[in-house]
C-alpha cells in the first residue's frame, strides 16, 4: 500500500508490474543518474584485474562478493576494528549457546 515503482519504462516491465503504481520515467543520459554506478563497476573491474591476474570464471562470484564486501565498508575507517570485534564476540556467544 502506498508503494510507487519508478523505472525507466522498459516494455518488459509492464506485464510484471500490472496492478502496481508504476511511474515510468524516460532515461536522460545527461542527468548523471548512472554516474556512480559506472564508477563502482569501473572500480570493481580495476580491483579484479589488478589483484587477480587471469581471473578464472568459475570463481567470479566469490571475487565480486569480496569486492562488494569491501565497497560496503569503505567508510568505516577507525570504527572497523570495533565492528569486527563486536561481530566476533556476538558470534562466539551465539555459537556457545547453540
Amino acid at each position: 500500500m502506498g508503494t510507487v515503482i519508478r523505472s525507466d519504462g522498459y516494455r518488459s516491465y509492464a506485464p510484471a508490474l500490472a496492478g502496481y503504481d508504476h511511474q515510468p520515467t524516460t532515461y536522460n543520459p545527461d542527468n548523471g543518474l548512472l554516474h556512480w554506478i559506472h564508477i563502482a563497476i569501473s572500480n570493481a573491474k580495476a580491483f579484479i584485474l589488478g589483484t587477480y591476474h587471469g581471473l578464472p570464471g568459475k570463481h567470479m562470484n566469490e571475487y565480486l562478493a569480496e569486492y562488494a564486501f569491501r565497497f560496503s565498508r569503505r567508510d568505516f575507517g577507525a570504527g572497523l576494528f570495533d565492528r569486527v570485534a563486536f561481530a566476533l564476540a556476538a558470534s562466539t556467544v551465539a555459537y556457545s549457546k547453540g
